[in-house]
């Protein structure tokens, strides 16, 4: 009779270092997040749009409808920054929107993991969840924007399509996310309006850089709303108006050249309309 071979069972040493081994993985992978979000700044992180049941045979995706959101807002950041001087364009803060992906074959979003480890480390997230709704009004879009000091929990109008909604919903969070942004995208609409049709109203636009100097948190961009400010007045031909409000904006920064411009301009155009 053959004899059977001995079985070969791994050393003690070995067996040990599998458990070690088996037992480091999960904290490993617990600091590995920890080291994610360490090196991870605040994003800004927009969820798939809620789709309702009646448009679910359409074409119509929450996917679809969220790379939708995030253009929009994109758009508008790409808008603001057309009225800013060069030196401000280059500092501002806003990020551009990014959409929450999912691990493939889970249906688990992969930032749910970094973010509650951010949420653990005090680093926070602006989350934009949004609903679309279908009526016999139109189409409206109910946002929700968590993680800015204004939290917004709000409705659009009703709009013709979805898209059309969507854009207004890009307003309504961007108004709540950076005021500074929202205002400056504002301007260039209305500065398009005065320059290629003659309507120089500016009168969203003025609300919306208002907004911003009586808000204490956004001090940094105070003299960028009286420069703002100055422009418009310039294009109404307010040219005392100018003159003021650029000494406002030089009295918030004594070096900003652009201020001083601006001074000249109401100064030579004033002299020249008496």
């Amino acid at each position: 009779m053959e004899s059977k071979p001995a079985e070969h069972k791994p050393g003690r040493f070995v067996a040990l270092l599998d458990i070690v081994t088996k037992a480091l993985i999960p904290i490993v992978l617990v600091w590995s997040l920890f080291i994610v979000g360490l090196n991870m700044k605040a994003r800004t992180l927009v969820e798939p749009v809620s789709v309702p049941t009646a448009l679910s045979g359409t074409g119509v995706t929450d996917v679809a409808l969220q790379q939708a959101l995030v253009i929009q807002l994109d758009s508008l950041i790409s808008d603001a920054r057309q009225t800013m001087p060069g030196d401000i364009e280059d500092q501002i803060e806003a990020d551009v929107p990014q959409p929450v992906i999912d691990m493939p074959g889970t249906g688990i979003s992969l930032q749910s993991f970094v973010q509650y480890t951010k949420q653990l480390l005090g680093i926070g997230d602006v989350m934009i969840r949004s609903v679309l709704i279908s009526d016999a009004s139109g189409y409206k879009v109910h946002v929700y924007v968590t993680g800015t000091s204004d939290a917004l929990d709000t409705e659009t109008t009703a709009e013709k399509t979805p898209l059309e909604a969507l854009s207004r919903a890009a307003m309504l969070v961007m108004q709540s996310y950076d005021k500074f942004v929202y205002a400056s995208a504002l301007a260039t609409k209305d500065r398009t309006a005065c320059y290629e049709r003659g309507n120089c109203d500016y009168t969203e636009s003025i609300k919306a850089l208002h907004e911003v100097l009586k808000d204490d948190s956004y001090v940094r961009y105070h003299k960028w709303s009286w420069l703002a400010l100055s422009k418009v007045d310039e294009d109404r031909h307010d040219f005392a108006g100018e003159v003021t409000k650029a000494l406002l904006a030089i009295r918030q920064d004594r070096t900003l050249f652009w201020a001083y411009y601006n001074w000249g301009i109401g100064l030579s155009e004033g002299f020249w309309c008496k």
